[in-house]
């Protein structure tokens, strides 16, 4: 079983564990009473192992890196990320289809490019305006400009 409290560490090469434990927002609610994915756990149908899964995962932390990581974004946010990251998986494995020359269905593949291409779209429309949003100082920033405020010139 892995450890779900340390999210923000992991690498994109070996990720640790699947989600953000997201279930602190919902305190007045016991863990049981939540789903497994707000619990930061995946479905139990879902073998996490495959190659697929592992670049599914890696796409999420990806996409969700930039943002300030999953475990920051809002739900709307996280749930962009993670569409964004299922249907690159699914235009790989098509990609790869078309590359050993099995047949793919011409239509699909379309749907699932420019689907995938509004996605991502939606994502960097969405990191512009967490960039265009000011940042609050620190409190080292805030302690040393109040210092010098404060300081006789």
């Amino acid at each position: 079983m892995t450890d779900q409290s340390n999210v923000a560490t992991r690498s994109p090469a070996s990720p640790e564990t699947d989600q953000p434990n997201i279930a602190s927002r919902f305190p007045a609610m016991p863990k049981s009473q939540l789903a497994r994915l707000t619990n930061g756990k995946r479905s139990k149908t879902v073998d996490g192992r495959s190659a697929e899964a592992r670049r599914l995962r890696d796409l999420e932390y990806l996409f969700a890196e930039p943002l300030g990581g999953l475990a920051r974004l809002p739900e709307a946010a996280r749930q962009l990320v993670r569409r964004t990251a299922a249907l690159a998986v699914a235009s790989e494995q098509m990609s790869e289809r078309v590359a050993r020359g099995e047949p793919v269905d011409a239509l699909e593949l379309a749907r699932v490019a420019s689907t995938l291409n509004r996605l991502t779209l939606r994502l960097e429309r969405f990191q512009r305006q967490q960039a265009g949003k000011s940042q609050a100082p620190s409190l080292a920033e805030y302690v040393a400009r109040h210092a010098a405020q404060k300081a006789p010139a």
